[in-house]
């Protein structure tokens, strides 16, 4: 009986170091997935090489058809950060920007390495395409 409390507990910490992750708050996820290294050797070396960070969006300007994100690293003191901008989006593309902005949210930020980007927040995600940027500065 007593071996069987130990593997039942043994299984219990497992499944809560596996399901840990997918089950914090958005802010502790999003700082997870942004530490984790993609490797060649598991599988992921046909994906192109991503940088992962977190960072928040300072300010949305949106205006004359161009869009400007201001998104700053959220990395801390010192903290880097870069411009984003683009032709106009579609209003929900820009409410979403607007929301995650307004409530300081961190996102978790992907860049290939041809440049293209991706910002993923709790409630979706925001590609290039989406506000058709054209360029990293």
């Amino acid at each position: 009986m007593a071996a069987f409390l130990v593997g039942c507990a043994i299984g219990v910490v497992a499944v809560l170091c596996v399901a840990g992750p997918v089950l914090a708050p958005w802010s502790l996820r999003v700082r997870y997935l942004a530490t984790q290294v993609p490797d060649p050797v598991l599988g992921m070396g046909l994906i192109p090489r991503l940088h992962m960070r977190v960072v928040t969006l300072a300010d949305v300007f949106a205006a004359d058809g161009v869009v400007e994100l201001l998104v700053v690293d959220d990395g801390g003191a010192g903290a880097g950060g870069c411009k984003l901008s683009g032709a106009a989006c579609s209003p929900g593309v820009l409410a979403r920007l607007d929301g995650w902005a307004t409530l300081s949210i961190p996102l978790l930020m992907l860049v290939d390495d041809d440049g293209d980007w991706q910002l993923f927040g709790p409630d979706g995600g925001v590609t290039r395409r989406d506000v058709s940027a054209t360029q990293i500065r």
